[in-house]
């Protein structure tokens, strides 16, 4: 299940999610400055290094981890997934080889020689010739 734009794997509803959430953090931000912009005449010079700061420390600090931690989680699900994958591939082809290595075994042995698993009844060997006690006498 590829997505649209490349041969990758389709994105998840969770980082649909994410980005709708970011955008809305993002756009009320933008409200937020635009109000803010109406004060600026009277606001005092420290008061709006506070809020820059504030404002910088939402932005660098709190969106950056989240970012991180939603890229970081979605490739980990990634990865989980593919490791998964290789090894039921691999415990499938180990499966294989040990139900391969038991019929070579049985044909080894002189067990079955049929290709569907059924056994064939071979017929009993041919008995020697009974010795007479007269021969052996003589």
């Amino acid at each position: 299940a590829g997505s649209a734009l490349g041969g990758g794997p389709a994105p998840s509803i969770a980082v649909a999610l994410g980005m709708l959430a970011l955008a809305a953090v993002f756009g009320a931000s933008g409200l937020v400055l635009l109000s803010g912009l109406s004060q600026l005449e009277t606001a005092a010079p420290s008061d709006l290094a506070a809020e820059v700061f504030i404002g910088w420390a939402v932005a660098v600090l709190i969106l950056d981890l989240i970012s991180v931690l939603v890229a970081a989680g979605s490739r980990w699900r990634l990865t989980r997934r593919r490791l998964e994958t290789r090894r039921d591939n691999r415990w499938q082809r180990v499966e294989q080889r040990r139900a391969q290595k038991a019929a070579a075994m049985k044909l080894a042995a002189g067990g079955d020689h049929s290709i569907t698993g059924a056994a064939q009844t071979l017929p009993p060997p041919p008995c020697p010739p009974p010795q007479h006690a007269e021969a052996a006498a003589g």
